[in-house]
């Protein structure tokens, strides 16, 4: 892995080794990888049930407990659902419940019985509500930097309240270029929930950065973003935008306008 693809460990957590930082479960557990996608040790993927018996714990090779032990899965549990991250702004309910669903049934498979904290913490889990908003926190630059998005992909009459791959494509190009934003005036059009601006905020040096939306929920849920992400108040700003209302544009004169997964509209 070159050294550029080290400071992206938030694109594909599920297939990358960390060397040191946060483990590669908490990574993975953070930013909701998918569970079929999951990645429980270093060697590769292995399913539930066709799992090889083995006493080499699987998923913390330098420690000498058995795999999925008392002490196994209580390493799990803080590395995950324990993190202080996970625990100030957790993942979905949704996404709490597969993952200690499946941790559950693989330490029953493999022959030990579930500790009283996996127990306790998956019978709240199941008991607690579902909210329609959750947060995702991906690891960029050895920096945690936590989304807040909406689990509808279509909702308030835009798509801009979750995540799109545009954003992370941008974010990643943005960081390994960053003599084109550094010690720049920003403006983000379409910013969504604003993974792009605050990678570039928490990473490269700006004389300041405005995110703009034609959506006034999604402008509430970058603001909200940006203070969550302890964003210096003094170089963002935010602005409702729509595109063709002449009366919404900022006065302001920019570096660099940047935009992410709208060009097609230009060239379709």
């Amino acid at each position: 892995m070159d050294d550029k693809s080290k400071a992206l460990t938030w694109m594909s957590p599920y297939c990358m080794e960390i060397k040191e930082g946060p483990s590669y479960l908490t990574l993975q557990y953070l930013s909701c990888v998918p569970m079929k996608f999951f990645k429980w040790d270093n060697l590769g993927y292995f399913n539930v049930f066709n799992q090889v018996q083995s006493d080499h714990c699987q998923v913390h090779h330098a420690l000498k407990h058995t795999f999925l032990s008392e002490d196994c899965q209580n390493l799990i549990l803080e590395q995950t659902t324990f993190h202080p991250v996970a625990k100030l702004r957790p993942p979905s309910v949704k996404y709490q419940k597969i993952f200690l669903k499946i941790l559950l049934d693989k330490v029953e498979f493999n022959g030990h019985s579930p500790t009283e904290d996996l127990c306790n913490t998956y019978l709240t889990v199941m008991n607690a509500e579902m909210q329609p908003v959750a947060y995702k926190t991906y690891y960029v630059n050895k920096k945690f930097l936590t989304i807040l998005e909406n689990a509808n992909m279509l909702s308030g009459g835009t798509t801009g309240l979750v995540l799109w791959t545009a954003s992370f494509c941008l974010a990643e190009w943005m960081l390994q270029h960053q003599n084109v934003v550094k010690n720049c005036s920003i403006m983000e059009l379409g910013c969504g929930c604003g993974f792009t601006g605050l990678s570039i905020c928490k990473n490269i040096p700006v004389k300041s950065y405005m995110f703009t939306d034609c959506n006034e929920e999604v402008i509430s849920y970058a603001r909200h973003n940006i203070q969550v992400n302890d964003i210096k108040q003094d170089i963002v700003s935010t602005q409702i935008l729509s595109w063709g209302d002449e009366s919404s544009y900022s006065e302001n004169n920019f570096d660099v306008i940047l935009g992410a997964g709208w060009f097609r509209l230009f060239f379709t």
